[in-house]
């Protein structure tokens, strides 16, 4: 690729130099990369010229480099930490070789010398010694309370060791943190952490450092949406990512709401906007939640009518098997006694409540078709509202 840049205007044509290895395939005759390469590249193998791209066929995103440094181009954060990725790559490499030779001591067993002229070297058989000593740390390895007699003290000297002092773990992690720096890479992005627990400057300054990535961002979206109308021959819209925002900002957030409720220019929308929640899937769902408490209002209106028709039905003819003098029953009485009724069995177990209710059943046949219809009817509802809710969920 080679770019033809004003630096004036900004404005700048992409060229294309195709590979000389294609150009032997294509001039051989292979099928497979004649048939697969673009006509446009064809037509400038066969006249032996430079593919210029047409304006607008290739979306490049790109950082400002400083005044008369590759401006065509731009200047890639990457260049800048070099330097420091080959430093990083030094210090690992002597952590290594600290690790192999210094990590692992060496033991090195001897007799112990004492001081004086009494030499235990020469007063003992010095294989003898080492035929035992080996002898006795099998036994040891075999038996950890093992215990061994010795002629004389044993003395122990270490050689390496030391390589926790000699590792540049530090200096690692300095260079690690130069080169996140040298990238605008916040490090909780890499290591987590990130919070308001902070500091609300440090997070308003992540905003602004980010609000340039974004930006590219959103014009590449819209160049790939050109491209993609071109192609299929639809209406160009404009796109845009979600703004970049701080979710954590709570102060933010709770001086929102205070002026949402009191109606001082924040809308409801903006202040769902702010929870990445959508106004009208809300209003669909409100909508829905009214029909459904309409619904079961309805229902239960209804259920009403019918228990009170069945109770002035069923009291009529207890009144005329008993000659006239049976007991006249008040619907309304009759419905808040059940509401009673159910009320208490609802605070008994399940086995005292069957028992309640069959004794009911003989004592006041009516009262027990009324408190079974009711409780039937809220069993339903309950039924209802579990299954509604883990709809909505």
């Amino acid at each position: 690729m080679d770019i033809n840049y004003n630096p004036i205007t900004g404005e700048s044509k992409y060229y294309y130099t195709i590979p000389q290895d294609l150009k032997s395939k294509v001039q051989k005759g292979d099928v497979h990369i004649i048939n697969t390469m673009p006509y446009e590249f064809l037509k400038s193998l066969q006249k032996e010229t430079v593919f210029e791209f047409a304006e607008g066929q290739v979306y490049h995103m790109k950082i400002d480099p400083p005044a008369g440094i590759e401006s065509q181009w731009g200047f890639p954060p990457l260049t800048a930490t070099i330097k420091l990725f080959f430093y990083a790559a030094i210090l690992r490499k002597a952590n290594e070789a600290i690790a192999l030779e210094y990590i692992t001591p060496f033991r090195v067993l001897h007799p112990a010398p004492i001081s004086g002229a009494a030499d235990p070297a020469s007063q003992i058989n010095l294989a003898k010694w080492r035929q035992d000593l080996q002898t006795n740390i099998r036994k040891w390895r075999r038996d950890p309370l093992h215990i061994m007699f010795a002629p004389a003290a044993l003395g122990v000297t270490m050689m390496g060791g030391n390589g926790r002092a000699l590792l540049t773990l530090g200096e690692v992690k300095d260079a690690e943190d130069n080169i996140i720096a040298a990238m605008g890479i916040p490090r909780e992005f890499l290591y987590g952490g990130l919070s308001f627990t902070g500091s609300a400057i440090t997070l308003r300054m992540l905003e602004n450092q980010l609000q340039t990535y974004t930006n590219h961002l959103n014009d590449q979206l819209n160049w790939i949406i050109l491209q993609v109308s071109k192609v299929l021959g639809w209406h160009v819209v404009e796109g845009e990512f979600t703004p970049f925002k701080l979710i954590d900002d709570t102060q933010q957030k709770q001086m929102i709401m205070q002026l949402n409720q009191m109606n001082q220019s924040i809308s409801t929308t903006s202040l769902l906007e702010l929870h990445d929640m959508d106004i009208w899937e809300e209003r669909k769902k409100r909508k829905q939640e009214q029909l459904d408490e309409a619904r079961m209002s309805m229902e239960l209106q209804k259920e009403l009518q019918k228990l009170q028709t069945t109770l002035a039905q069923q009291a009529s003819q207890e009144a005329a098997a008993g000659g006239g003098s049976g007991l006249s029953y008040n619907p309304q009485q009759v419905i808040a006694r059940a509401e009673e009724i159910l009320s208490t069995l609802s605070q008994m177990d399940q086995g005292t409540a069957r028992s309640h209710m069959d004794h009911l059943s003989q004592e006041d046949p009516v009262m027990y078709a009324v408190v079974k219809d009711r409780k039937d009817t809220q069993d339903q509802m309950a039924k209802q509202q579990a299954s509604a809710g883990a709809g909505q969920q």
